[in-house]
């Protein structure tokens, strides 16, 4: 016996199904532009850090393998945050914009 008790008709799953596909998105947008690559990665230092960042800039944007072959983006992003500038690593899938990696790398005190 299932939760919701119509799934086990045919019809019930088929009605359950068009409600999933209808109603619940993928979770996360390929990438490809560097807007794309921007928009996944303000998300992920949101997460990370909270929503106070200001100034979110991607520094440098590397496709990783290669050109030819790419399956993820390595952006180091620089965001402010409460008078210090941080320097965030990381790395984008192409496919589904998930990121695999994130790393602090550099944490200073505004002039």
């Amino acid at each position: 016996m299932t939760v919701f008790p119509v799934i086990n008709t045919r019809q019930g799953i088929n009605t359950f199904l068009y409600l999933l596909s209808r109603y619940v998105r993928p979770v996360m947008d390929p990438v490809r532009t560097q807007g794309q690559i921007e928009k996944a990665a303000r998300k992920a230092v949101e997460a990370l850090y909270g929503t106070d960042i200001r100034n979110l800039k991607i520094r440098s944007l590397f496709s990783l393998p290669n050109e030819q072959k790419r399956e993820s983006w390595d952006a180091q992003v620089v965001f402010l945050l409460n008078n210090l500038q941080y320097a965030v690593d990381l790395t984008i899938q192409e496919k589904d914009g998930l990121i695999t990696n994130a790393r602090l790398i550099d944490t200073m005190n505004l002039l």
